[in-house]
């Protein structure tokens, strides 16, 4: 067992590891004398580390704020939009929704979004 305590923190979107002289996926930050990786990482390193040391090791990432959005009611949409969304949902939550500027591409992706885990991104096409 290490002398000093493990403790795992969050830093700027990554999380450190201190008390630990050198683990596999971490690398060593000189300028803090710590361990470092990416803080999507967090879920699998803290069970590797409670699992290997118990009570020695110590989470002190906070717990992120639960986020509650308030439920907004969607405009009932035209029928070129409807077909947009029809069409997303034929293709199985993929493809590229292309209409003219105040169209309503805005309105297609709010009634999509409540039946997609998956990102949706809005680009603006350029020319040439």
């Amino acid at each position: 067992m290490p002398n000093s305590p493990i403790e795992l923190r969050y830093d700027r979107g990554t999380l450190i590891l201190s008390g630990l002289g050198r683990r596999a996926n971490w690398s060593y930050d000189s300028r803090i004398g710590a361990l470092r990786t990416h803080a999507i990482e967090y879920h699998t390193q803290r069970n590797e580390l409670l699992q290997e040391f118990g009570d020695d090791f110590r989470d002190s990432v906070a717990v992120p704020p639960r986020l509650h959005w308030p439920k907004i009611e969607t405009a009932t949409l035209r029928s070129e939009q409807q077909m947009a969304v029809d069409a997303w949902n034929a293709a199985g939550g993929r493809g590229m929704v292309v209409m003219p500027t105040g169209t309503g591409k805005t309105e297609v992706a709010l009634a999509v979004m409540p039946h997609t885990r998956s990102c949706l991104e809005a680009r603006r096409l350029g020319r040439g």
